[in-house]
């Protein structure tokens, strides 16, 4: 039985890349645009029952404060690109806090979330390479078999490379038509068949799920949806403050980071459903003992015809 494939199996990496394209695309969008706008309007701080008096011992208050332009210096809008750069000088002024802030959107939600991507690609491509590239695989391994290996022991090997990235070598092939081949097979060229299997079992099996382990747990200490939900919670709770003159408010670099992290998103949940193996691939023992299970049973499945 072959491995079914469709039509995101078949181009996973063509569509992983386009993904990444679209990712980078609206990332460096949202870097760049501003993700939120301070505003200070001076009206409600001086109308009736407001914050601010109309006049201190009988100093009008609004000319006062109307020439140290508040508003002109208040007024801001600000992309990630500009908070890091500011936090960056601020951090060299000696501000702790700035520090920790400037890490936590250089590292954890910049690098962190673009290096996730970059190994989601490296996995797609790894997957399509290995396992429908897999026919180089079982060329390679069929091509050194001696002329004394049945056909039947052939197909078996074939299958079993080609089968490799799940880790679960089951039933893969049917039970072979008894061979024509005459005399009693070498043990010593069955072992090789099966050590030269087993060998491409593990590399594949341990390749590909060192990468999709590394993409999950980069997934989890990534922080681009933090940052969102951080910035829309916050927007939200400054909506109290509009009162007494004072919005803060989302941008389209917003949505921007939006798109992208949607792309994360769809881009980890579509290598990881494709490429995960159905059984547990952290132990690769267990992939080349059933392996080598599988190539036994298959030997053990093949009739010799004594010569006549």
């Amino acid at each position: 039985a072959r491995i079914p494939r469709n039509i995101l199996s078949d181009k996973l990496a063509v569509w992983t890349v386009l993904f990444f394209a679209a990712f980078v695309t609206f990332f460096s969008v949202g870097l760049t645009t501003p993700v939120m706008a301070l505003r200070i309007n001076m009206d409600p701080l001086f109308a009736e029952g407001g914050p601010l008096p109309s006049h201190i011992l009988g100093i009008p208050v609004e000319p006062v404060v109307e020439n140290l332009k508040i508003p002109e210096k208040a007024n801001a809008d600000v992309s990630l690109l500009q908070a890091t750069t500011e936090l960056l000088s601020w951090t060299q002024e000696g501000e702790v806090n700035s520090f920790i802030a400037y890490v936590m959107l250089t590292c954890f939600v910049i690098a962190l979330t673009s290096l996730d991507m970059l190994v989601l690609v490296a996995a797609a491509v790894y997957y399509n390479l290995s396992v429908f590239g897999g026919s180089m695989e079982g060329s390679r391994a069929t091509a050194t078999l001696p002329a004394t290996i049945t056909a039947a022991e052939t197909a078996a090997t074939s299958a079993v490379v080609t089968t490799a990235h799940y880790c679960q070598i089951e039933s893969t092939v049917s039970t072979p038509t008894p061979s024509t081949a005459y005399g009693r097979r070498d043990d010593r060229d069955r072992e090789l068949a099966s050590s030269s299997s087993s060998s491409a079992v593990v590399h594949q099996c341990e390749g590909l799920t060192v990468l999709l382990n590394l993409s999950s747990m980069l997934r989890k200490i990534a922080m681009l949806d933090v940052l969102i939900m951080g910035i829309v919670v916050v927007t939200l709770c400054m909506s109290m403050y509009h009162k007494v003159g004072i919005y803060v408010s989302m941008r389209e670099g917003l949505l921007a980071l939006t798109a992208a992290e949607a792309f994360h998103y769809a881009t980890y949940y579509m290598v990881q459903a494709i490429c995960s193996p159905k059984q547990d691939c952290r132990r690769p023992s267990n992939c080349v003992a059933m392996s080598e299970f599988d190539l036994q049973s298959q030997d053990s499945t093949t009739p010799m015809l004594a010569p006549m």
